[in-house]
């Protein structure tokens, strides 16, 4: 509570409080029972002086105090102090902490006086004694009153203090690690250099005498307090003299992190005074997190007890037996390997041998029976595998095992799994058929009892039910309360399943190390119970076992221990199992977590610091044989440390870069080099100021250590190490170098897009740096890093592939190794995917040694594509078949038939839905720009001004539309567009400066006095903005001026004689008035909003146009092009004048642009074309594979509904088998069987089916043989 009140004030009384704080830290409890009282007296002293100072003197006394002039020293000194003030009293908050700690002292006091009371009476406190038992860990004859519960768990209680006490020095390094460095300042060093040192022995300080590591903890105590006294000293310089100190000291100032705190202030009074001075601040992160010093010591003193605690003395005693126990786990795995091996060799020359001795027989066959001609004929490869005939199945042993039985252990697992999945089908089954109180009343009731009384208990539940149906509903209310408990409890139920299927999940992939752990538990327990495995001999202060485990057993105690009764890991709820499960295989798979963590640090932040990381992962780790030594993680760690040690001194703002701009991730040319630069060095190594700095590389240490605990515990935490072949080093050094993903910004158009490319080259370790820096400017597109992540989850899964080597057999594809739901989806979806099937199946081919073609290979592959899945449908109805003789139930057939038909029926209108919802849906899409102009010939432009584009109100749109009431067609338009696709581009009249170079004026006169007619060309161009993307799109209208006409004498006499001119130049139907832009990205002009005139049907579309020359007023023979669009005519009063902008028509120029609205590019490329030809290609590719589904496969029934395949699916096997044993004549047998059998239905379906069937002459061979047909 001191330290919470030092923390929280950081004043004069803080300071006083610290001197308190450092006494009695130092002092011995035996001393402290007699000062008590005067630390009691002192915070009772102090909180009425200070509650005096918060209540002053009476007002009438009018007392003046010096600090009341409102001076900046003084004003601080009072609030420093808590002296009293008749204008701004101190605040009593202040106060709330130190009432608490005067009434925890009280209580302390009274408990001191009890310890003195019976001290002196020799009485033994009921409560416990608060002795120093240190010493008593060294007697040999000490007997630990606290039972042992690190060897035997009896109770919940056990477990918790299990988890506590070997998890609490670990907690307490972390929360240490945190606040250190989530600060940066000179303090944080000291805790930093304790973490890590402590991280690197880890348990291991455990071998050291109890009092060594009190005395090593006790300075990390002190080194704290002495760092929160520090820090509340130097409130003194940081509240008073602050703005005296001069500013090239800020440096200084921000490692030590002075600054003024005031937690109980919430206003700017304080900040008034300085208001206007220049003067070094302290950061505000720095200031707030003192609180990290406080729980550094709350934490440290906790962790203090339990090293003073009796239960530690089992701590320690469990360390020194798993030290004995640590090689044991090692000739453990060895013999499990050894084992594992063996039974795979023995396997697979079984399965050979059996297949080769089958296959012999048949060509023995062959030879008798051809006789003559087999040995005076020339036979082709062809020939061979075309021989298959009926007697190579007449005599066959059925289907060979290529596995052999389970063991009944793994039998009940095996059966365990099955049971849960059935009865998680049971329970849908019962949702479904009858109703959720059955089923979930059943399946509570599966959970409890055997599988004879389920039958029962199923009948006495549908009684119940209609009893309670009568029973409670009656009343809604009451019915409602009920329905929501079982909802809840279904709920609960699937919940349930999925913790039991995640919990099975995870102890398939921990088998090994389970096993091994279990061994070491049941001889940690021998050891405990016959021997005095705790004594020892002390080697330069590290405790060495006096013998090895099995000297220790031919030794044991005379009296051995008793075992107490221990729960049962089937007692455990099943979350606690889950949770059990997670954490051992995070532990048993902790390498693989290793080397993702650094994956994932440099694929997060791409520095150059932590490159050494990966390609020690890389090559070092991944290519150990069989794992890496202890040097390997030894260098892991410390490294990894050393990184978060220099990252951490680059945190502060003197180190170069941190005193610049933020960096960005965009480059911007007009930007200073060294804040968009990735080159920039401070970014380039990645040292420079980031929040979180230290996350990934926390994680990746958590993950070392992690991984170090399962290898002291398994006994592999030693340095020997096994040499990697050369030939698999440079093989994977190959395919990393040769498949290295790079990725470049490539400029886009214009300068504004940024397409990142994915390429392959052959790269250098130099150019991996340079690739890994120009990530950094890509790190933030998803996709990029996505792609990183996997590529360097590809490299290790080789890595780990050609340091553990290929098997000896392989056939089928990689997903085939089951017969379940999943794998029947995976090779679904194999199979569906355009020339992957075909690409890998001639890949395999060229790299694999047989005697078949290459057509020949896919035959092979096609057969047992679809023999394995014709046994992955059989094990699926296996698994989730249906009793025979059952009708189907009603819900089941509407369920099943209502899908299929709004199937169909969604396919059927989804056409015409995505047809019409492509059109009407998305959203409004206007130009962001748009430009006008006007030619004449091929000369420079007479006008050209960019547009100011309006959004039409909604009002005016209405408006517009009742203009068209009348007139059907362009209602009808009108009914495709809502306010917000209409635009409004408007044009000033007037041009820009036109201005001719001699040359040109005597080329254009030219033209113009010519007999040929001379072209005026509008031009309006409109920009569509996508995100960063700008779509351009133009409409253009051409029309002509004839010789001899008005207009070109008007042209003439301007381009000769330089001055203006009465008259103008009209060009009629020039200027588009409406405008449409589609989805497809082009621009048409509408001629439906118009009506034509009697001199030709273009007035529907276009307006006339009228051009005047002006003269600039500067003269020089500048001239300007005033434009207008000519009014007066029939469609200006009927619509164009009524409508919304047509009283600017005389000072700007108008045009209106319906825009469609905007769709993904996918429904774009749907809409875009006609309808009648999107729903033909539709359909016809949707029913073909719809038919092809349903119907016309008749022909391959007999495939498909065969019994079983086991044996079609064996003899493609044995093709496999034949040619990684390399024997090439059985291949060609074997295959030759497997096309005969797919060539003669007959034969395929009696070698199909059941088991025990009669008929199937592979298991009765009594009945006769399978012949020829006549």
């Amino acid at each position: 509570m001191v330290v919470i009140i030092i923390v929280l004030r950081m004043d004069g009384y803080a300071i006083m409080y610290s001197v308190w704080l450092c006494l009695l830290l130092i002092l011995r409890r035996s001393i402290l029972r007699w000062i008590w009282i005067v630390f009691v007296v002192f915070v009772a002293f102090s909180l009425i002086w200070q509650f005096l100072m918060s209540i002053g003197p009476p007002p009438n006394l009018c007392i003046e105090y010096e600090w009341e002039t409102r001076t900046r020293y003084w004003t601080i000194a009072q609030d420093f102090w808590f002296l009293v003030d008749n204008y701004r009293s101190p605040p009593s908050r202040k106060l709330i902490g130190e009432s608490i700690l005067l009434i925890m002292a009280s209580q302390q006091m009274v408990s001191f006086w009890l310890e003195i009371k019976n001290s002196r009476n020799k009485i033994d406190y009921d409560g416990g004694s608060n002795n120093y038992i240190i010493h008593q860990f060294e007697d040999p004859d000490f007997v630990n009153p606290v039972v042992d519960f690190t060897t035997y768990t009896t109770s919940y209680l056990d477990v918790a203090k299990r988890i506590f006490f070997n998890m609490s020095y670990w907690g307490c390094m972390w929360i240490i690690f945190l606040g250190s460095v989530n600060r940066v300042n000179i303090f944080s060093i000291v805790y930093l250099c304790y973490v890590f040192l402590y991280l690197w022995h880890g348990i291991n300080i455990y071998y050291k005498p109890l009092t060594t590591i009190l005395k090593s903890w006790n300075q990390l105590i002190i080194q704290n307090v002495l760092i929160i006294c520090l820090k509340a000293v130097l409130q003194v310089p940081g509240c008073f003299y602050m703005p005296d100190i001069p500013m090239q000291y800020c440096g200084l100032i921000g490692m030590v992190g002075i600054g003024c705190i005031r937690n109980f202030e919430y206003t700017d009074y304080f900040n008034k005074l300085d208001e206007g001075k220049t003067m070094c601040r302290a950061s505000k992160q720095e200031m707030s997190y003192v609180v990290w010093d406080a729980v550094i010591f709350f934490i440290l003193m906790i962790q203090r007890r339990v090293f003073r605690s009796y239960n530690f003395f089992h701590i320690i005693n469990d360390a020194k037996a798993q030290h004995l126990l640590s090689a044991r786990g090692a000739l453990l795995l060895d013999e499990m390997h050894e084992m594992r091996i063996k039974e795979m060799k023995d396997d697979e020359n079984r399965v050979r041998d059996a297949v080769k001795m089958k296959l012999t027989k048949l060509l023995y066959k062959k030879m008798d029976i051809q006789g003559e001609f087999f040995k005076n004929s020339v036979i082709t490869h062809k020939m061979a595998i075309r021989s298959g005939d009926y007697y190579m199945y007449e005599e066959t042993e059925g289907e060979i095992k290529l596995k052999d039985e389970l063991k009944p252990k793994e039998e009940k697992e095996t059966k365990g799994r099955d049971k849960v999945r059935h009865i998680m089908i049971t329970l849908f089954a019962d949702m479904i058929t009858s109703n959720m109180r059955i089923a979930v009343k059943k399946y509570w009731n599966t959970r409890k009892e055997e599988k004879e009384q389920i039958e029962e208990v199923a009948e006495e539940d549908e009684e119940e039910e209609e009893e309670e149906e009568e029973g409670y509903g009656t009343t809604l209310l009451l019915s409602m309360i009920w329905r929501t408990i079982y909802l809840f409890r279904f709920t609960w139920a699937i919940i349930d399943i999925i913790i039991v299927t995640a919990t099975e999940f995870f102890e398939t992939y921990t088998k090994r190390y389970v096993m091994v752990c279990a061994k070491l538990d049941k001889e940690k327990r021998l050891l405990k119970e016959q021997t005095d495995y705790d004594v020892g001999v002390r080697i330069e202060g590290w405790w060495l076992p006096r013998a090895s485990f099995e000297g220790l057993i031919r030794q044991p105690l005379p009296e051995p221990k008793k075992s107490p009764k221990e729960m049962s890991t089937s007692d455990l709820p099943n979350i606690l199992k889950l949770l059990k499960a997670f954490w051992i295989i995070i532990v048993a798979r902790s390498d693989l977590l290793c080397y993702f963590c650094v994956i994932l640090n440099q694929v997060m932040l791409c520095q150059l610091i932590t490159i050494p990381l990966s390609c020690m992962v890389y090559m070092w780790g991944m290519l150990s044989n069989p794992r890496p030594s202890k040097t390997f993680w030894i260098i892991m760690i410390g490294y990894v440390e050393l990184v978060v040690l220099i990252k951490w001194l680059f945190q502060y703002n003197v180190m170069p870069g941190n005193n610049l701009l933020n960096f960005k991730e965009e480059v911007d040319p007009m930007e200073p080099l060294e804040t968009s630069n990735p080159f920039f060095p401070s970014k380039f190594m990645g040292l420079y100021h980031m929040d979180f700095y230290y996350l990934w590389e926390m994680f990746t240490v958590m993950a070392i250590l992690i991984h170090r605990h399962y290898l002291m515990r398994i006994g592999l935490w030693t340095t020997l190490t096994t040499s990697v072949t050369a030939s698999s080093c440079d093989g994977y050094y190959a395919m990393r170098e040769g498949a290295l993903v790079r990725t470049t910004r490539v400029p886009g158009e214009a300068g504004r897009d940024k397409v990142y490319t994915i390429r392959s080259s052959r790269a250098s370790i130099l150019d991996n740096i340079l690739s890994s820096v120009k990530f950094m400017v890509a790190i933030e597109k998803a996709a990029i890093t996505a792609y990183y992540i996997f590529r360097c989850i590809y490299l290790l899964i080789s890595a780990q592939q050609i340091r553990i080597g290929y098997p000896s057999r392989i056939w089928g594809f990689s997903f085939c190794h089951g017969f379940g739901l999943w794998n029947y989806i995976e090779i679904r979806i194999y199979l569906l995917c355009p020339f992957l099937f075909e690409l890998r199946s001639s890949l395999d081919w060229m790299l694999t040694e047989t005697t078949m073609s290459i057509f020949d290979w896919f035959k092979m592959e096609d057969i047992y594509a679809s023999v394995y899945k014709v046994k992955c449908l059989r094990a699926l109805e296996k698994e989730y078949g249906s009793p025979p003789g059952v009708q189907k139930k009603a819900i089941y057939k509407y369920m099943y038939g209502i899908t299929l038909s709004l199937f169909f029926i969604i396919l059927i209108w989804f056409p015409l839905l995505v047809y019409s919802w492509g059109r009407e849906a998305g959203q409004s899409h206007l130009p962001s720009f748009a430009s006008l102009q006007f030619q004449i010939g091929n000369m420079e432009p007479i006008y050209d001004n960019p547009a100011h584009v309006y959004k039409l109100h909604e009002s005016a749109f209405e408006y517009m539309k009742q203009v068209y009431n009348a007139y059907d067609t362009p209602k009808q338009f009108f009914y495709g567009y809502d306010h917000a696709d209409v635009g409004v581009l408007t044009f000033s009249t007037g041009g820009n400066i036109w201005m001719l170079r001699p040359q040109e004026e005597k080329i254009m006169l030219k033209v113009i006095n010519s007999a040929h007619p001379v072209t005026v060309t509008m031009t309006c161009t409109v920009w569509l903005s996508n995100g960063e993307n700008q779509k351009e799109l133009t409409v253009s209208v051409h029309n002509r001026l004839f010789a001899y006409s008005r207009n070109r004498k008007y042209l003439s006499d301007v381009m000769e004689f330089d001055r203006e001119f009465d008259g103008a130049l009209t060009v009629r139907y020039l200027l588009p008035k409406f405008l449409k832009v589609e989805q497809t990205g082009s621009i048409t002009i509408l001629d439906n909003l118009m009506l034509p005139e009697s001199s030709g049907l273009e007035a529907s579309g276009r307006r006339n146009v009228t051009f005047v020359a002006r003269l600039s007023s500067e003269g020089l023979g500048r001239m300007w092009w005033e434009v207008t669009e000519n009014v007066g005519d029939e469609n200006y009063k009927n619509f164009l004048e009524q409508m919304p902008y047509g009283s600017l028509s005389q000072d700007y120029i108008v045009i209106f642009t319906f825009n469609d609205k905007v769709v993904h590019a996918f429904f774009n490329i749907l809409t875009g074309g006609s309808i009648i030809t999107f729903y033909s290609v539709f359909l016809f590719v949707v029913h073909g594979w719809s038919r092809q589904v349903i119907s016309g496969r008749f022909s391959m029934i007999w495939l498909y509904e065969a019994p079983q395949a086991d044996i079609l699916y064996s003899m493609c096997n044995e093709v496999y088998i034949c040619r990684e044993a390399k024997m090439w004549d059985l291949e060609e047998i074997a295959a030759g069987r497997v096309f005969f059998a797919m060539k003669s239905d007959n034969t395929a379906i009696k070698l199909s089916r059941f088991h025990g069937n009669p008929y199937n002459p592979t298991t009765d061979k009594r009945l006769p043989s399978v012949t020829r047909r006549s």
